[in-house]
């Protein structure tokens, strides 16, 4: 254990002003908070740099992380200020960020389904929808420039680590990328779309191919031009005059239906 007295020290350089940073892909690491995330993070295939806990905390972690892995320990009130928010939870870990998956060296045909975010801004969103893929089996979390960084603070938090079990895999050029998906690695690429020429879910037929789910901005969904790149479209079927849900929720609906043959399967 490493017992510190100064928010100044540069071993902390990880954790300061976490409140103002929006954090990007392009940094070389990401932190996480909370004991849960941080214990996923240990058991995780990331490398980690260090381990951050209050004063109260530093046996309980000392005994839980290996030697090779530095644990500063900060009285609570120092950790909150150093954050740049009031800080309860007690623990935060630094992990180093691995270079996204190649979409050309995945093996698509180990794939029965994938999941893309294609300019999903919120936190929260990103982060529910890699829980939903991970509960559902769901393995690889694909997005583009536009979507929020998979391994931000909140979105791991509010996945509870699952984005930690995923192979995240960026786009270089989107579209590029989706033509390469169907004509080259024989990918049935969906489109999330709710307009009246899309397939409902209750009728649609899987067949042999690998699937790509895509799912889109909040407000407005799928840009048009990459829904015109699309094998298809599909949609949920809905009542009441409803005509949209949450993009988290219609991820998990949309996941579950597409899964569910290999879930029966399992059962019978």
């Amino acid at each position: 254990m490493i017992f510190l007295d100064s928010i100044s020290d540069k071993r902390l350089a990880p954790y300061c002003s976490l409140k103002e940073r929006s954090g990007s892909i392009d940094d070389a690491c990401f932190v996480v908070e909370g004991r849960l995330v941080v214990e996923q993070l240990l058991s995780s295939h990331y490398k980690v740099q260090s381990v951050l806990v209050s004063d109260n905390l530093a046996d309980e972690f000392h005994c839980r992380v290996g030697a090779d892995i530095p644990v500063l320990v900060l009285p609570k009130a120092m950790i909150s200020e150093l954050v740049g928010y009031p800080f309860h939870r007690g623990v935060l870990a630094c992990g180093t960020r691995k270079p996204s998956l190649d979409i050309r060296s995945i093996d698509w045909t180990t794939i029965p389904l994938a999941l893309a975010a294609i300019g999903v801004t919120e936190k929260e969103n990103v982060g529910s929808m890699m829980r939903s893929a991970a509960a559902l089996g769901v393995q690889h979390f694909l997005f583009d420039a536009a979507t929020i960084d998979p391994l931000s603070r909140r979105a791991i938090r509010v996945s509870m680590g699952a984005a930690l079990k995923l192979n995240l895999v960026e786009f270089g050029n989107l579209q590029d990328d989706l033509i390469w998906l169907q004509k080259e690695a024989g990918v049935r690429v969906l489109a999330t779309s709710p307009d009246s020429t899309s397939t409902s879910l209750n009728v649609f037929q899987r067949d042999s191919r690998p699937m790509l789910l895509m799912v889109g901005y909040e407000a407005t969904g799928l840009p048009r031009e990459i829904q015109n790149l699309a094998s298809e479209s599909v949609c949920i079927p809905m009542h009441l005059g409803t005509d949209s849900l949450n993009v988290a929720v219609a991820t998990a609906i949309f996941l579950y239906q597409l899964r569910r043959p290999e879930f029966s399967s399992l059962t019978t």
